[in-house]
């Protein structure tokens, strides 16, 4: 067992060993050898997938070896039949067609229900939507993995979210009965953060309703997205079921678990089987118990409960037992706190909830790099190779921690309309950025320094913050990018100074007439070609922020304005049109969940 858990560190694939039943159990006690016995997190919660073959991710039609992705079916779809590649814009309008064309034809089965229940119920019946299948019951799982294709080796994956949700902040629960479009939701899973080149809500997981029993029988989940999923970085354990052992497997599962076919695709079968089985009820040791009190605190987030979490974590705090806690779980209870004020923000205390969470995350961002400050003695005197190994990972959560704050109190700042405040938190990371304690390859001081020219330009349009007329020209000559080989980076600081001397020219008519030759002009610069070549420099930018702006620009008496006005969104829309070009032509490097 010492030799299979060292092949699990190391995210490899574990090899079934045996034949039925005996392959069955080898895979149940490693699974709680793993995950249940000695774990970080006394309640694991643990999702499984099974697949009777692997097919790689393809690019120009051919696939892509070396690496192990989990992708939707309609990602798959695309790739089949989309050799010169596809877009976020693709994908999307794809699933919306699909959901329109649903309701059309279906109008009394889909009438009232979601987007993400019209596509759940689909999925369920072999379409190929974003969504991706996981089950909470992993023998079940496993008889996907060797329901069929004997002649090809199966895989069940099983995936640890609690790692996901605490330790890399990537993982979302929304309610089952979220009624957001899916456009809104897969385009806020792929929203740029504000100072590095991560996202703020990576990938969703979602629980869906009853809306047919199949979901209830195989014990549904979906996780879906925009970005990649690759195996190797979300902590999933990987199970080869040899092909010369499928069909055992598969008999052992129906003789002693009465898991087969008419019970897994049967509705009534499956819904009574599932009805009739138990769930243990995890009993914990008290609110004094850190561990345990904060499974409660992430089942009252998953559940958006956040009045509850928040309680809850007040409570703890004023325990005696809270003053004995690490300076890491304490980092981990405000980050808690700042999302849960941030979350609440949308009530009658909205300006008092802001500021709240804005002082949670500014402690987290204290904590953690005073824990890094720690771990950098710790590791300057530390000889053995694995302690240093471990004391770097944790360096490393340590710092995406503290990025991750950053950029939480960014977001409030562009969603509540505190761009001065914004830039001030932009100013601090430029000014210190050499003598940060955290170090990450996400953080991206270009980034961040676009950021603070976007939240000017949005807080001159919203009249919310302050206007200086050199601000721009003295922010371009700071950046070291006029060598640089990030092309779009490029028009993007062009796009900014561009939009600063057109909201210069909204003073009289004649600039007004100017600027349309101005937005000409800069479209010109908008060359595919000349920009193919910085594939690896490239990152996605939104463009949502500005344009909800440009309903807040004063209109005033006469054409003029509707001209000025209608070049402001014509700039912007030329600038998304050459993303998503760009896109494409790149061939989509990022490929689609």
């Amino acid at each position: 067992m010492k030799e299979e858990q060292k092949e699990i560190a190391y995210r490899k694939e574990i090899l079934v060993k045996g034949f039925g039943i005996e392959a069955v159990s080898y895979i149940l006690n490693y699974v709680d050898n793993m995950y249940f016995k000695g774990n970080v997190f006394p309640e694991p919660k643990v999702i499984y997938r099974g697949v009777t073959a692997y097919y790689p991710r393809k690019e120009n039609g051919a696939d892509i070896k070396g690496e192990k992705v989990i992708q939707s079916a309609l990602a798959y779809r695309l790739q089949e039949y989309c050799h010169k590649g596809y877009n976020r814009s693709t994908y999307i309008s794809k699933l919306k067609q699909m959901i329109s064309d649903a309701r059309i034809s279906f109008p009394n089965e889909y009438r009232g229900q979601t987007d993400l229940t019209v596509l759940a119920d689909i999925q369920h019946n072999g379409g190929a939507t974003c969504l991706v299948d996981f089950s909470k019951n992993i023998l079940k799982s496993l008889w996907f993995a060797c329901e069929r294709e004997f002649d090809k080796d199966g895989y069940l994956y099983c995936y640890d979210i609690m790692h996901d949700s605490i330790i890399n902040n990537n993982l979302t629960w929304i309610k089952d009965n979220d009624d957001r479009d899916i456009e809104m939701l897969l385009t806020a899973s792929s929203r740029f953060a504000n100072v590095c080149s991560d996202v703020t809500n990576r990938f969703y997981y979602w629980t869906p309703p009853a809306v047919n029993n199949r979901i209830v029988s195989q014990d549904s989940i979906f996780i879906f997205g925009l970005d990649r999923f690759e195996i190797e970085k979300h902590n999933i354990l990987v199970f080869k079921v040899s092909a010369a052992s499928k069909e055992s497997i598969k008999k052992a599962l129906e003789t002693f678990f009465n898991i087969h076919s008419f019970s897994i695709y049967n509705d009534i079968s499956g819904y009574a089987i599932s009805k009739a089985r138990t769930n243990p009820i995890a009993q914990n040791d008290g609110v004094n118990n850190f561990n345990y009190v904060f499974v409660d605190i992430l089942k009252f987030m998953q559940n958006e409960d956040y009045t509850s979490a928040s309680s809850l974590i007040r409570r703890y705090q004023g325990q005696r037992e809270y003053e004995g806690i690490s300076e890491r779980k304490e980092m981990e209870l405000h980050y808690s706190m700042g999302i849960c004020y941030k979350k609440s923000r949308h009530n009658d205390r909205a300006e008092y909830e802001v500021i709240n969470s804005i002082e949670e995350f500014k402690k987290v961002i204290e904590l953690s790099n005073k824990c890094i400050v720690q771990s950098k003695k710790e590791l300057r005197g530390e000889k053995n190779p694995d302690k240093r190994t471990e004391i770097i990972k944790d360096m490393e959560y340590l710092s995406r921690k503290c990025v991750r704050a950053y950029n939480e109190i960014i977001d409030l700042c562009y969603d509540s309309l505190l761009f001065t405040e914004g830039i001030q938190v932009c100013d601090e990371i430029i000014k210190n950025y050499k003598n940060l304690m955290f170090k990450t390859a996400a953080l991206s001081l270009s980034v961040c320094r676009i950021t603070r020219m976007e939240l000017y330009i949005l807080g001159r349009m919203h009249k919310k913050g302050y206007e200086d007329s050199k601000f721009l020209e003295s922010e371009n000559s700071s950046i070291e990018i006029a060598n640089s080989r990030n092309a779009f980076d490029k028009l993007l600081i062009e796009y900014y100074m561009l939009f600063d001397e057109l909201l210069n020219d909204y003073r009289d008519d004649k600039g007004i007439i100017e600027s349309k030759k101005k937005v000409t002009n800069f479209k010109k610069k908008l060359n595919v070609t000349e920009t193919k070549k910085y594939l690896h420099d490239y990152y996605y930018w939104e463009f949502f922020d500005i344009l909800k702006a440009l309903g807040h620009i004063e209109v005033r008496n006469g054409d003029n304005s509707v001209l000025y006005i209608n070049g402001l969104k014509d700039l912007t829309s030329a600038m998304i049109s050459f993303r998503d070009i760009l896109e494409s032509q790149l061939m989509l490097k990022n490929t689609r969940f």
